[in-house]
């Protein structure tokens, strides 16, 4: 849990943050209220093992510098939820086929890190955009072939381009 402004400095580089490291039954969360954590590259995992379900829950603050990475290393479960965040990533993918990944956003910022992947955004099951909509802020040229869909708005800010190739709804 990070909270009420804490701030999470990862410097090695490569560094993951595994939220679900083993099959568990227990669903794993973490979770963070207005606070910031950064990654010098690496993985924030939903899960990391096979058989792991994981929660992780964003209101607020920012995660920065890393790749959201589902089903890193096998298949499991995973949902990442920001609301009133911003995540700012070198790429969000699914690893491992299966499973069920899911990301929700709800007044987000969609940030590209520097260094971000062309292909920056594909793979997973479900990507909701909730009431509050989703502001993508484009710092590099890249393609989102995820299919976005839900309620909320999209919105296009950044002088870089983004290229949406799913079918969205």
């Amino acid at each position: 849990i990070l909270t009420n402004g804490a701030n999470m400095t990862m410097t090695t580089t490569g560094g993951n943050i595994r939220v679900g490291d083993a099959s568990n039954p227990v669903t794993i969360r973490f979770t963070m209220d207005n606070s910031t954590l950064t990654l010098a590259g690496g993985n924030v995992s939903i899960p990391y093992a096979d058989g792991a379900t994981s929660i992780v829950s964003q209101v607020g603050g920012t995660i920065s510098g890393g790749t959201i990475n589902f089903n890193q290393a096998g298949v499991g479960k995973g949902i990442y939820t920001n609301k009133n965040g911003t995540l700012e990533a070198v790429q969000i993918k699914k690893n491992t086929a299966g499973g069920q990944s899911e990301i929700h956003f709800d007044n987000a910022v969609l940030r590209t890190a520097s260094g971000a992947n062309s292909t920056f955004f594909t793979g997973l099951e479900v990507a909701k955009i909730l009431s509050g909509g989703l502001t993508m802020e484009a710092t590099a040229d890249v393609t989102v072939g995820q299919l976005l869909s839900g309620t909320g708005s999209l919105i296009k800010t950044g002088a870089s381009k983004i290229t949406l190739t799913a079918v969205n709804s």
